[in-house]
């Protein structure tokens, strides 16, 4: 998904960087435009989902543990140094 999401934000001329990783780093004036193109981008190859964001760090692992043994699909997104798990809705 990088990947798409770099030529999706590419060409509106933010002033971004791409790490060898894949990592997007940009000013916090382009949030908004990076976010909304990361939105579109997952709503088209996920459909319908939802961010939890759960702290403190034990409670996290235990929802996904639960998520896992209840074989309830997720994904697990780093945003910056933070996970966010997107949960199917």
């Amino acid at each position: 998904m990088q990947r798409d999401l770099w030529a999706a934000v590419e060409p509106l001329g933010l002033s971004l960087t791409r790490e060898l990783d894949g990592t997007l780093r940009f000013k916090p004036e382009d949030w908004g435009a990076l976010n909304t193109e990361a939105h579109k981008l997952r709503e088209k190859r996920f459909g319908d989902w939802y961010f939890m964001n759960v702290t403190p760090e034990a409670m996290f692992t235990r929802m996904i543990e639960r998520l896992r043994a209840h074989s309830l699909p997720y994904v697990l997104e780093f945003h910056g140094p933070r996970p966010v798990t997107r949960v199917r809705s």
